[in-house]
C-alpha cells in the first residue's frame, strides 16, 4: 500500500500519517480557493475525491501584486529586473557568495521606498510572516558579517535582488526570484496558479548571533536542532544505515543544473520508523517545506509532498549530533530532497536547499 508522507497542514503538522491515502485525504484540511476553477486546469487539476489540487495555490493575488511592483520601476530598471521564462538565467540559480554578491534582477539597495514597500507586499503574497521574517535574518545576517569585519565592501543587508522571468499574466507561465547571498526563493506560477516554490534555500552565517543588536538570533534553529535529536534517537542497525558515510560533506550537492544528483536514496527508510521518530521527521520537513509560505500555499506543498509514498523517503545522515559541530543530512522522497551542510568547523556556516523533484 502507498504510504504518504504529509505534515499536517491543518497547521498542528506535527506526525507522519501511514494509514493509506484516504487517512492521509481525510486528515487533509487546506485552505479553501479556486484552484478548480483557475485558467487552464479545470476538474483535471483534482487529485483524490477532488480534494488535493495539481498545484499549490492561488496565484492571482501575487500575479497583481508583482505587476504592480513591475509599473513601477524606470525603463532602465525594469530591464535589469526581467528575464525570458525558461532561459539561462532562471536556471543559474545560486545562493552562494561570489560576484561581490550580485544576483541577476533588481537589487533592494536599488529601489526607492516605494518600490521596495511594493516588493515586500508581493512577496507576502506567498510567503507567511515567519517567511518573512526568516528572509530579513538571513539579510540582517549580512550585516552581522560586516560588522565583523567580513566583507564590508561587498555585502550589503539590502543586497538581494528581485527577478521576473516571463509575463505576470493570466494565461501564462512566469516566475519571481528573490535571491542574494544565502538566500534563494523561487516561484513559478502558470495560468494563475502557484506551480512551483522550488529550489529553496534558506541558508545563513553566522546561524548563532552573539553579541551585538542581533545578540541571540538563531535563524535556522529547527533545521540544525532537529535533525540532531532525530540522528541521535536511532540504534544498532537502524543507526549504521542512517549514518551512511563517516564524515558530513562540507556543502550541500543539489545546485543548479544538478537539482537531483542522487541516483539512489541513502540512509533509513521512514517505514521502519518509530512514531517519535515519525514526528520528528515531519517537523523538519515542515521547516524546510511549509513554514515559510502562507496557509494555502503550504497546504497545497503538503499535498505535493504526500502525493509519494511517505514510508520510502529515507533519512541519511553524518557527523556529530552535538549543536555546534559539523554534520550533514538528506532528506529524499518520491516528491522532496532536502539538504542541509556545515561548511564550517563551528557549524556556524550552514548551506540548506529544499526541492519539489
Amino acid at each position: 500500500m502507498r504510504r504518504p508522507l504529509l505534515p499536517n497542514p491543518s497547521f498542528t503538522r506535527r506526525s507522519l500519517l501511514f494509514g493509506g491515502a484516504a487517512v492521509a485525504y481525510t486528515s487533509f484540511a487546506p485552505e479553501p480557493h479556486a484552484l478548480a476553477s483557475s485558467g487552464g486546469l479545470g476538474s483535471a487539476g483534482l487529485g483524490s475525491a477532488g480534494l488535493v489540487p495539481a498545484g499549490l495555490g492561488p496565484a492571482a493575488e501575487f500575479r497583481r501584486r508583482v505587476t504592480d511592483w513591475l509599473s513601477l520601476l524606470e525603463p532602465d530598471q525594469a530591464a535589469a529586473a526581467r528575464f525570458p521564462f525558461g532561459g539561462d538565467v532562471q536556471a543559474r540559480w545560486n545562493f552562494m557568495g561570489g560576484g561581490g554578491f550580485i544576483k541577476p534582477g533588481f537589487r533592494l539597495e536599488q529601489m526607492s521606498d516605494s518600490q521596495k514597500d511594493a516588493a515586500w507586499h508581493a512577496l507576502a503574497a506567498v510567503l507567511s510572516p515567519r517567511g518573512l521574517t526568516k528572509a530579513r535574518d538571513v539579510m540582517r545576517l549580512q550585516r552581522v558579517l560586516i560588522e565583523r569585519g567580513d566583507g564590508a565592501q561587498t555585502r550589503g543587508e539590502e543586497r538581494f535582488s528581485l527577478a521576473a522571468f516571463g509575463e505576470p499574466a493570466a494565461d501564462q507561465q512566469w516566475a519571481l526570484r528573490f535571491e542574494g547571498h544565502h538566500l534563494s526563493l523561487t516561484f513559478n506560477v502558470a495560468n494563475d496558479v502557484l506551480a512551483g516554490v522550488t529550489p529553496s534555500s534558506f541558508s545563513v552565517n553566522p546561524n548563532r548571533v552573539t553579541g551585538g543588536p542581533f545578540d541571540g538570533l538563531v535563524t535556522l534553529k529547527r533545521e540544525d536542532d532537529l535533525a540532531r535529536r532525530l540522528a541521535a534517537d536511532f540504534t544498532g542497525a537502524a543507526k549504521d544505515r542512517v549514518f551512511f558515510t563517516d564524515r558530513p560533506f562540507r556543502n550541500v550537492l543539489a545546485l543548479a543544473g544538478r537539482e537531483n544528483p542522487f541516483p539512489g536514496r541513502e540512509g533509513f527508510p521512514a517505514a521502519d520508523f518509530t512514531a517519535g521518530q515519525r514526528d520528528l521527521l515531519a517537523e523538519i520537513l515542515d521547516a524546510f517545506t511549509a513554514e515559510h509560505l502562507n496557509a494555502a500555499h503550504a497546504s497545497g506543498v503538503a499535498a505535493r509532498v504526500a502525493r509519494g509514498d511517505g514510508a520510502a523517503t529515507h533519512f541519511a545522515f553524518a557527523g556529530s549530533t552535538r549543536v555546534g559541530e559539523p554534520a550533514y543530512y538528506r532528506i529524499h522522497g518520491d516528491g522532496v530532497l532536502i539538504e542541509f551542510a556545515s561548511v564550517d568547523r563551528d557549524a556556524q556556516h550552514l548551506h540548506t536547499v529544499f526541492h519539489l523533484i
